[in-house]
Formats: structure tokens, C-alpha cells, sequence
């Protein structure tokens, strides 16, 4: 989808939502945990430079 949202020429804000909660952590509202959102923050942009590079 990241892909196919630049090859569109889509260019809005994204953020991560419903994290997964990680190993360890105290789960306050699940989906919305510190750990797990770092987390998905990492991923979302490796999945954003992986786009980048193979353009």
C-alpha cells in the first residue's frame, strides 16, 4: 500500500494506530501502549525508506 500511495502521488500525514503491545509492558489501554508504538514507528518508517530506495 505504501508503494502503491506514492506511485498515486498521495501526500498526507500518516501515524500508527492499534499498536501491538510488546513483551514486558504494562498494558494502560491496549493498542495504545509506549513500547509498541515505538515500535510500529520503526516499522512504518522502514517500510516508507524501502519505498524510497527501490524508486
Amino acid at each position: 500500500m505504501i508503494r502503491l500511495y506514492r506511485e498515486c502521488g498521495v501526500d498526507c500525514p500518516i501515524r500508527v494506530d492499534h499498536v501491538p503491545t510488546l513483551a514486558g509492558e504494562q498494558v494502560g489501554v491496549p493498542g495504545y501502549d509506549v513500547l509498541g508504538r515505538l515500535f510500529a514507528i520503526g516499522y512504518l518508517k522502514g517500510l516508507l525508506e524501502g519505498v524510497s530506495v527501490s524508486e
